[in-house]
C-alpha cells in the first residue's frame, strides 16, 4: 500500500474515533496520517477540531495555522478552518484576532450561519453590542430556525436594556428547543430586570432542573432571591455556585458567588 493510501487510512479511523468520542486515540490516528501526507489541509483542520474537544486550545490553533497555510482547494472548506481557528481563538479570549478569522470566514462564504453567531458573541464579549444585535439577525435571516442566534441575541439585548425583546427571543428558542438552558437563564435574566422575580426565579429553577451543575443560573436565583429579602436561601445558592464554579475551574463564577456569600455574611 501506498502511503497516500495509508495515510487515507489513518484518516478515516480517526474520524471514526473521533465520532466516538475517542480524542487521544483520534489525535494519534491523525498525527500518523499527517505523516505519510505533510500537505493534508483537512488532516490538520480535523486534528484541530479533536483538539479543540479535549480544551488543547493552542495545540487546536497550530493545526488550524497549518490547515489555512496549506490552503484548501474548496473555498468551503478554508471557510470552515478560519471559522475554527476564529472558535478557539474566542475560548482563549483573542477576541479582536476571533474576529478577524469569522471576517474571513464570511467573505469566503457568505452564508456560514454560525460564523455570524460567533463573530456576534464575540462582539457581546468586548461589548460591541449593536454590532452583535446585526450578526445575530444576519444569523436567524440565514437560518430561521436557529436556537443558539435566538438565545444569543435575547441575552445581548437583556445586556442593553431591552427586555422585553430578550423575553421575546428567549421565548422563541425555548419554542424551537424545550431544553434549551440557557434561554431559560436569560429570560429569567430580563425578567428579573423588569421587577418579574417570581417568574424569573420560576426560569432558573427549570434551568436548573435541567441542568444542575449550572453555575450562573444559582448565581442569578440567588440574586433575585435576595432582592425578594429571601437571604438564607440566596445564601444556600451562592454557596452551591461557589463549590460547582469552584469544580469546574471558572475562577470568574468562583469569585462572584463567594462576593455575594461575604456579602450577606
Amino acid at each position: 500500500m501506498n502511503k497516500e493510501a495509508l495515510s487515507e487510512d489513518y484518516f478515516q479511523r480517526a474520524n471514526v474515533r473521533a465520532a466516538l468520542g475517542k480524542y487521544e486515540k483520534a489525535i494519534a490516528d491523525y498525527e500518523r496520517a499527517i505523516e505519510l501526507k505533510p500537505d493534508s489541509a483537512r488532516a490538520y483542520f480535523n486534528r484541530g477540531l479533536a483538539r479543540l474537544e479535549i480544551q488543547q486550545y493552542e495545540s487546536a490553533l497550530a493545526d488550524y495555522d497549518r490547515a489555512i497555510k496549506l490552503k484548501p482547494d474548496d473555498a468551503a472548506d478554508l471557510a470552515d478552518a478560519y471559522h475554527n481557528r476564529g472558535v478557539v481563538k474566542e475560548y482563549i479570549r483573542r477576541y479582536r484576532d476571533a474576529i478577524a478569522d469569522y471576517d474571513e470566514a464570511i467573505k469566503l462564504k457568505p452564508d456560514l450561519s454560525d460564523a455570524y453567531i460567533n463573530r456576534g458573541n464575540a462582539k457581546s464579549d468586548l461589548g460591541e453590542y449593536e454590532s452583535a444585535l446585526a450578526d445575530y439577525d444576519r444569523a436567524i435571516e440565514l437560518k430561521p430556525d436557529c436556537v443558539e442566534a435566538y438565545n444569543n441575541r435575547g441575552d445581548t439585548k437583556q445586556k442593553i436594556g431591552r427586555n422585553e425583546e430578550a423575553i421575546a427571543d428567549c421565548d422563541r428558542a425555548i419554542k424551537l428547543k424545550s431544553d434549551c438552558v440557557k434561554a431559560y437563564n436569560n429570560r429569567g435574566n430580563a425578567k428579573s430586570a423588569l421587577g418579574e422575580y417570581e417568574s424569573a426565579l420560576a426560569d432558573y429553577d427549570r434551568a436548573i432542573e435541567l441542568k444542575p451543575d449550572y453555575v450562573k443560573a444559582y448565581n442569578n436565583r440567588g440574586d433575585t432571591k435576595q432582592e425578594l429579602g429571601r437571604n438564607e436561601e440566596a445564601l444556600a445558592d451562592f454557596k452551591q455556585a461557589l463549590t460547582l464554579a469552584h469544580q469546574q475551574g471558572n475562577n470568574d463564577l468562583e469569585r462572584y458567588a463567594e462576593e455575594r456569600i461575604n456579602g450577606l455574611a
